[in-house]
């Protein structure tokens, strides 16, 4: 049969499972060079088929080439024979440590291998353990040899329970002992970093997620090979299964009958209905004639060892997977937020509407970067078009709008009144909170947001301080929290996106530093200025709370710091400090005597800055005003 996709008579041998397979292809040709290459029967050879056109720009190149759908399961040899394979790789490995290669047998691992960069010095047993993780096989001690078995192994023994030695377990006599692991100890997504030759040997991330269950922990891991896209979904998929079917491990004693048992065997244990299809992990022989076997759950559609070939493109042909946009939001703390934590938001969202989700990878300059998060729910996000004027905190914003430009497919949309005051339509401007109860769409992506709440969450300094281009991110369940030790805070951050399925090199990096706003006090309000007798003015104000702000009790909102402790100061007219304190309530006494020393002679009014300090974070917002005298 030719294969070839223009051509109505084209089509697989019969009983052909519709896969390529260049290993097999270059042991056919291998084999036939050993039985025919020096034999004198056949005077003159050629190989069928060798194209002029040079790879790897043949097929590579989708935009030159018409035919160049055909290569992979055509005739031609060029780009398929000349791949190393793992176990030619581990052989090599193996060599240099100085055994007797005689003593390994990987006869089972003729697997094409793309690339395998071991930039620095390290332990063979590192480098094998990652031809392991990424090609799934495994190495016992078998009869005086080291033997690779792979994962797609086939079962080597069916054992009834009744042929198990009962062992004790709560008091009672059982023939095998299945532990699970707790849910939350399993990851919920592993990536794959790895090298693709068709992106320029760039870093690429592939990942695999679980859409059900309660963990969110997040597992990366580097491989140093070259792997094809494909192989890399692969490999993420597969060691995801795998470590959520090995939550079940099961143990049993066997009598000795069973000693040919190893490591890797496949076996089934049979109870009755129940069927486990096992991969032994440890063989022990304990008591005289009784064998332990450590095994955990074995799942036979994992890996079947196949590798799909991979064709490269010249970008003419395929659309560039969308960059992530992301916006770190240190701000004041939410209403959900706990008291004493350090909770910083995280927004990311993609370009383009084929976006997938995103890594958000903390750079570590030892290369030890950790991933802090990773989403596939884009949040809402983007920049203003115009200048967002000032205006006041302390009712609805009616003159004030501002236009808002979206990045991707995002809308935005109009509530009431009641809703905004419930919680609606909450959003980042620049570095202040706001609400909105008017979105009107003016252009494609584009909304002007009108009827404006300003100042939210004790971010009313921030009113006056905007200008166009300033960042846009809704505040919903799409922009995720995390919290961190308040050690944390002065701590500086290389942050970076990257795209799920793009070079790791692909991510724009941000450089943050943590200010841990969302323990800062508010500022307080509503000072005053109140002249007794003799001439002293007694400053008042009133403080706010970062959460729980309700007045439940109905005496007083709570504190939610360590302790009570503002700074007043009193500056003059260039700004400059006169005169301070630190007080322990929210009241202080300027003196007669104070005041002449400071101005001369008693003022009809005082410009003070007032702030409430924390013992984490230092001192809150202040409240700056010039407080006329009563």
């Amino acid at each position: 049969m030719f294969i070839d996709a223009s051509s109505s008579s084209s089509g697989f041998p019969r009983f052909s499972s519709g896969r390529t397979d260049f290993m097999a292809q270059r042991t056919a040709i291998a084999g036939t060079e050993v039985q025919w290459g020096s034999n004198s029967v056949v005077s003159r050879r050629f190989l069928w088929t060798w194209d002029v056109r040079p790879y790897p720009y043949w097929p590579d190149l989708k935009s030159i080439w018409a035919d160049n759908a055909n290569w992979t399961d055509g005739p031609w040899v060029q780009g398929k024979l000349g791949l190393s394979h793992v176990a030619a790789v581990l052989e090599a490995i193996v060599g240099k440590t100085g055994l007797d290669l005689t003593l390994l047998d990987s006869s089972t691992l003729q697997v094409a291998l793309e690339g395998f960069i071991i930039s620095q010095r390290t332990s063979a047993r590192a480098a094998i353990e990652q031809l392991m993780r990424a090609y799934f096989f495994s190495i016992k001690e078998s009869n005086g040899q080291l033997v690779a078995v792979p994962r797609d192994g086939e079962v080597v023994a069916t054992i009834d329970a009744s042929d198990c030695i009962p062992m004790a377990k709560n008091g009672q006599e059982t023939a095998y002992v299945l532990d699970r692991q707790e849910d939350l100890q399993l990851p919920q997504t592993i990536e794959v970093q790895s090298y693709n030759r068709l992106s320029s040997y760039e870093m690429q991330v592939n990942a695999a997620s679980r859409g059900v269950g309660q963990t969110n922990d997040i597992v990366l891991m580097n491989l140093s090979l070259v792997l094809s896209d494909a192989h890399g979904d692969a490999i993420a998929q597969t060691l995801l299964s795998d470590a959520w079917a090995q939550r079940s491990a099961v143990t049993f004693q066997l009598p000795v009958r069973y000693a040919a048992l190893e490591p890797g065997d496949v076996i089934t244990l049979q109870d009755d209905a129940l069927s486990y299809r096992l991969r032994v992990q440890q063989v022990q022989f304990g008591k005289p004639g009784m064998l332990r076997i450590n095994s955990v759950i074995d799942a036979s559609d994992i890996w079947d060892g196949y590798i799909a070939p991979s064709i490269g493109g010249d970008g003419s042909s395929v659309s560039p997977l969308a960059q992530t946009h992301l916006e770190v939001l240190d701000i004041p703390a939410l209403p959900s937020d706990a008291v004493d934590a350090l909770t910083l938001r995280f927004a990311m969202c993609g370009g383009a509407s084929d976006w997938s989700g995103a890594s958000l990878l903390r750079v570590s300059g030892t290369g030890e970067d950790a991933i802090l998060l990773t989403t596939a729910t884009p949040a809402t996000m983007g920049t203003t078009a115009t200048t967002l004027g000032s205006g006041t905190a302390t009712r609805f914003d009616r003159l004030n709008t501002v236009d808002v430009i979206l990045i991707g497919d995002h809308t935005l949309s109009s509530v009431t009144e009641a809703a905004v005051l419930n919680g609606a339509n909450a959003a980042v401007i620049g570095d202040e909170v706001i609400q909105f109860t008017t979105a009107t769409l003016i252009a494609p992506g584009k909304y002007r947001l009108s009827n404006l709440l300003r100042g939210r969450l004790g971010t009313e300094h921030f009113i006056g301080a905007h200008f166009a281009g300033d960042r846009f991110v809704l505040l919903d369940e799409a922009v995720l929290p995390l919290t961190f030790p308040t050690n944390t805070i002065g701590n500086s951050w290389t942050l970076k996106p990257v795209t799920f399925g793009a070079s790791y090199t692909t991510g724009a990096s941000q450089v943050v530093t943590i200010a841990g706003n969302s323990l800062a006090p508010l500022s307080p309000v509503m000072g005053k200025a109140v002249r007794g007798g003799g001439g002293d003015v007694t400053f008042t104000w009133l403080r706010r709370t970062r959460i729980n702000g309700n007045l439940a009790d109905y005496v007083d909102i709570p504190l939610n710091e360590a302790s009570e402790i503002y700074d007043i100061s009193v500056l003059n007219g260039s700004g400059a400090v006169l005169r301070s304190w630190q007080v322990t309530s929210p009241s202080q006494i300027y003196t007669a005597a104070q005041q002449t020393s400071d101005f001369g002679s008693l003022q009809s009014s005082y410009q003070v800055q007032i702030d409430q300090r924390s013992a984490l974070v230092g001192p809150g917002n202040a409240y700056s005003a010039t407080l006329t005298v009563q």
